[in-house]
């Protein structure tokens, strides 16, 4: 075990603050997801959700006519 100084761990120190709690339904969320994707991208953006893991997926796929 090596010694190290308090200032060494504040730079490892947990930061809350990019942690956010949400009370919202899932379900508006997607709606969302799915209007900004329609306005701005022309539908482009491929959505994917994943209820299990608790995550939603944006892609936007490459150009494959190269």
């Amino acid at each position: 075990m090596r010694q190290t100084s308090v200032a060494n761990l504040e730079m490892y120190k947990f930061n809350d603050m990019t942690d956010f709690d949400i009370q919202t339904d899932p379900g508006e969320i997607w709606e969302e997801l799915n209007n900004f994707n329609s306005d701005y991208f022309e539908s482009k953006l491929k959505l994917e959700s994943n209820l299990e893991k608790q995550y939603i997926k944006l892609c936007l796929p490459g150009d494959e006519s190269n």
